[in-house]
C-alpha cells in the first residue's frame, strides 16, 4: 500500500480549511460517496485509506467523523443545486410528507377565523377530528408506506415532519366543540351553582353531551374521507336521491 506523502496531507488541510463552514461539509460528505466506503476504507485523492487516518488527515476529532459518517448513512446528503449548507432528506421522508398532507387535505376541517402566524402555511388553522391521536396519524402513514414496500420512517421523524412542515394544523379537544347552546348553558349553571352535589351531576351531563357532540363528529368525518377516497360510491347515491 502506497504512503501518504506528508505535503499531499498538508495541501489538503489548507485547501479545506480555507473553504467556507457550508462548503467544507459537502466536500466531507462526498468522500464517503465510493464503494469502499461500505469496507470500512476512506478517500483521499486517488488513494483509499481507513477511517482513522481519514480523520487524522483533515484534523477532526473521532466524534466528529462519527457525526459525518452517521449523517451520510441516514441520507442526509448536501444538494448540488446552489442549497450548499442544506441537507437533502431520504426518500422515505419526502414520501411520508406526501402520505401526510394527502391525509390531512381529507380529514382536516380549516378554521378561518383563526390565523396561524407559523412561517410555510397558508395563514389558517386546520383541525383534525377528536377521534384521532398523533399515534393513530402515524400508524396510517406508515401502513401507507409498507403498502407500496418501503420502510416506514420512526415516530421521532414522523414527529419532526409534522411540527416542521405541518405546524398549523392540530387536533381537536373536546373544548372545540363547548360552542354550541346547549354547551354554554351548561357552563352559565356550573358558573352560578354552588351545591357540589348539583355541580357534580352538571359536569358529568357536560361531559356526556360533549361526547355524543364528538362521536356525531366523528361519523362526520368518516363519511367525509370516504366521499374524498371513493367519490363514485357517494355520486351514485346523491344520483339515486335526485331521482
Amino acid at each position: 500500500m502506497r504512503k501518504v506523502d506528508k505535503k499531499d496531507v498538508l495541501d489538503e488541510r489548507i485547501f479545506f480549511y480555507n473553504k467556507p463552514f457550508s462548503k467544507r461539509l459537502e466536500y466531507i460528505l462526498t468522500k464517503f460517496d465510493h464503494p469502499g466506503f461500505e469496507k470500512g476504507y476512506m478517500l483521499f485523492k486517488t488513494m483509499v485509506v481507513c477511517k482513522p487516518a481519514f480523520w487524522r488527515i483533515y484534523g477532526f476529532v473521532r466524534q466528529t467523523f462519527y457525526n459525518y459518517e452517521g449523517a451520510y448513512k441516514l441520507g442526509q446528503r448536501i444538494g448540488f443545486h446552489g442549497n450548499h449548507g442544506t441537507f437533502k432528506p431520504k426518500d422515505t421522508s419526502i414520501f411520508a410528507k406526501a402520505c401526510m398532507k394527502t391525509f390531512f387535505q381529507q380529514t382536516a376541517e380549516p378554521l378561518p377565523h383563526k390565523e396561524s402566524r407559523n412561517k410555510n402555511t397558508d395563514g389558517i388553522f386546520y383541525r383534525l377530528p377528536k377521534a384521532y391521536s398523533r399515534d393513530d396519524v402515524y400508524r396510517e402513514i406508515s401502513l401507507k408506506m409498507e403498502a407500496v414496500n418501503m420502510t416506514p420512517i420512526s415516530r421521532v421523524a414522523f414527529d419532526n415532519i409534522w411540527r416542521k412542515d405541518f405546524p398549523n394544523f392540530n387536533i381537536h379537544n373536546s373544548s372545540a366543540f363547548a360552542k354550541c347552546q346547549e354547551s354554554l348553558k351548561f357552563i352559565t349553571m356550573l358558573q352560578r351553582e354552588r351545591r357540589s352535589a348539583t355541580s357534580a351531576k352538571l359536569e358529568l351531563d357536560r361531559e356526556k353531551h360533549l361526547k355524543h357532540q364528538m362521536s356525531g363528529r366523528t361519523v362526520y368525518y368518516s363519511h367525509r374521507e370516504l366521499s374524498t377516497s371513493s367519490p363514485s360510491l357517494y355520486l351514485s347515491l346523491s344520483m339515486m336521491l335526485w331521482t
